[in-house]
């Protein structure tokens, strides 16, 4: 049995690498990252500095780890 190769496509037109962005029609994308940021300010209120630090550390080497990921580096 073969295994075929992955095909992987490139994108060569500037407009390929742009971020896609959802066509905002009621607002309600709007309102839903109003209440986002909102319940964050509230959680980063309730918490301790020294959390808020680590947590901050965590998140970012996470966000590091699948960006990488995604990428496919190892």
């Amino acid at each position: 049995m073969t295994r075929k190769a992955s095909i992987k496509t490139l994108y060569d037109h500037p407009s390929d690498r742009e971020p896609l962005l959802p066509a905002e029609r009621d607002g309600t994308l709007s309102g839903l990252a109003l209440a986002l940021i909102r319940g964050a300010e509230r959680l980063r209120g309730t918490l301790h500095p020294i959390t808020c630090e680590l947590i901050a550390d965590l998140v970012r080497s996470m966000s590091s780890y699948y960006s990488n990921l995604i990428e496919g580096a190892e």
